[in-house]
């Protein structure tokens, strides 16, 4: 069962603490004039996989005519395996933040605990200024980076593109990638052709996301070729599935 915990931490300054009750009422949102975006942000102040837990920085400042400011934190997750971030409610996370009445720069520091291995965070503040008759005057929302209960590994991934013929002999061509989330040095990728290793060539670096071409000149193939990627296991991955790769041999005049 879930146990996620939260602690509102030191604010800007200390009247933000408590903030003021004034209660602005929960009406629509009006249409508003399309102005400058107003001064916020939001930061991920502390990242602790030790202790599962997560501290985010939210502050904005005042725009004209503004007597109070409020701010509400929505911690977002992606949980492994899954490509998308859905909202989870926290005790206590859900409620307004208000400022006191004049303040220029109001800041909230919000600590959540209990978060869960292998699953990765972020923070959605909503951002709301209001006049001295409780109007709303602006509306905007951010979203933090990431803090992540896991230490970040490469995913190393192959595919092999059609080969040719060269001469009396084929050239094999592979494409190598990093879909994962660190980057990779020093990465091996070997060709075989009809079970028997033909080359090895080395990628000195892959950042996440990049993908590169390697080229290798081989005899002509009878059945099967396969390029692996890492082929002796020595990089660490979250994903050591899909580093191989193979295709019949084409019948190259």
């Amino acid at each position: 069962m879930r146990r996620l915990a939260l602690t509102v931490l030191t604010p800007l300054v200390a009247a933000a603490l408590t903030g003021a009750s004034f209660g602005a009422p929960e009406l629509a949102r009006p249409k508003l004039p399309q102005l400058a975006m107003p001064k916020t942000l939001v930061r991920v102040k502390s990242c602790s996989l030790d202790h599962h837990s997560a501290v985010f920085y939210a502050r904005m400042r005042r725009v004209r005519g503004t007597a109070w400011m409020w701010m509400r934190f929505t911690l977002l997750e992606r949980t492994e395996g899954e490509t998308h971030y859905v909202q989870v409610r926290v005790p206590g996370l859900s409620r307004w933040r208000k400022s006191s009445q004049g303040m220029r720069p109001f800041g909230f520091s919000q600590k959540v605990r209990g978060l869960e291995d292998g699953s990765a965070y972020r923070m959605r503040v909503r951002y709301r200024w209001y006049d001295k008759d409780n109007a709303l005057l602006r509306a905007s929302q951010r979203t933090s980076r990431v803090c992540r209960m896991y230490v970040p590994r490469p995913n190393l991934q192959v595919q092999i593109l059609d080969p040719w013929k060269y001469g009396s002999t084929w050239r094999y061509r592979v494409r190598v990638a990093n879909a994962g989330e660190a980057a990779a040095d020093n990465v091996p990728v070997q060709l075989s052709v009809d079970g028997a290793v033909v080359y090895r060539q080395t990628i000195p670096h892959l950042d996440p996301g990049e993908a590169r071409g390697r080229g290798f000149y081989g005899p002509a193939c009878g059945q099967r070729y396969a390029a692996v990627v890492d082929p002796d296991g020595v990089i660490s991955e979250s994903n050591e599935t899909d580093n191989e790769a193979t295709a019949a041999c084409l019948a190259l005049g």
